[in-house]
């Protein structure tokens, strides 16, 4: 007397395409990769090791064939009886739009396991100056020194509750964080302050400059403008330089200077720093007076 293999008999009448409709479309097919590809976005850790993932791939393909192939004899099988295959090509378009999901999921394991390449640390080789920042009360200024930080705003903003008189942002920064720039640039607008530089404002600090109603230089003053680079660790959210340096010469030219000026700074590459002249500045707007 044979064994009965309930489970490799069911895959078996699938495969030579002998269920019934409501087996071999709605369950084996569209009810098995609904529940493949749920279980695949949401429930996968990411990442895994190698072989798990090739594992994974390899068995959901041979999934797929299975599926694919029994739909199709079913289909003939159908025809053949009753000359109607609407419902195995409506199958087969899901199947089709599943395999792009599909795809999706597998390159994401892909991406987030060993078999991918690793990715170059843009700040590899590179020496970043340390995020420190003082903050001093001087009467009607508030002097800033250092790498601008994330949540530079929130620090400036509560100096200013404490000291209501102030009405310049005195600049002394290499730049930083650019979303800190304009976070703070923000704030200096909505206060109407002033700003001024005694001796350094460069890269994202500029931005905070520009927020200035009223915007002078110290005789040594000096003001230095680049393109921009990415410089976060890996592993966080991608950035596209361009994209976001366009956004700020957009805010710069509503500031009020010159689009000749602007023209140059992409030019300038991101390791070095373009410091115009008084002269030059004046004449792009940069400075009110």
């Amino acid at each position: 007397m044979a064994t009965r293999r309930p489970v490799a008999d069911y895959l078996c009448a699938h495969w030579r395409g002998v269920l019934p409709v409501r087996a071999s479309l709605w369950v084996n097919v569209v009810g098995l990769r609904v529940l493949l590809l749920g279980l695949g976005w949401t429930l996968l850790p990411r990442p895994l090791p190698s072989i798990p993932v090739l594992a994974l791939i390899g068995a959901d393909i041979a999934v797929y064939l299975w599926q694919a192939v029994g739909l199709v004899r079913h289909g003939d099988q159908r025809a053949r009886s009753f000359g109607t295959t609407g419902h195995v090509w409506a199958g087969l378009l899901a199947l089709l739009v599943a395999l792009f999901l599909s795809l999706s999921i597998w390159w994401s394991l892909v991406l987030h396991s060993p078999l991918s390449p690793p990715r170059p640390d843009p700040l590899a080789g590179r020496t970043l100056p340390e995020e420190t920042v003082t903050l001093t009360l001087a009467g009607a200024q508030l002097r800033l020194t250092g790498v601008l930080p994330i949540g530079i705003a929130g620090r400036v903003a509560a100096a200013l509750e404490r000291q209501p008189g102030v009405t310049t942002l005195v600049l002394d920064s290499p730049g930083g964080q650019i979303q800190a720039a304009r976070g703070l640039a923000d704030l200096v607008l909505a206060g109407g302050l002033g700003t001024h530089v005694e001796a350094t404002c460069s890269s994202a600090c500029t931005l905070v400059f520009m927020a200035g109603a009223r915007r002078t230089l110290g005789e040594e003053g000096r003001l230095g403008f680049h393109s921009y680079a990415l410089l976060i660790p890996s592993g966080h959210p991608n950035m596209d330089p361009a994209t976001e340096m366009q956004r700020d010469l957009t805010y710069l030219e509503a500031r009020g200077i010159a689009p000749e000026f602007l023209a140059k700074i992409p030019r300038i590459a991101p390791e070095d720093m373009w410091f115009p002249s008084r002269p030059e500045l004046l004449d792009a707007g940069v400075l009110t007076e």
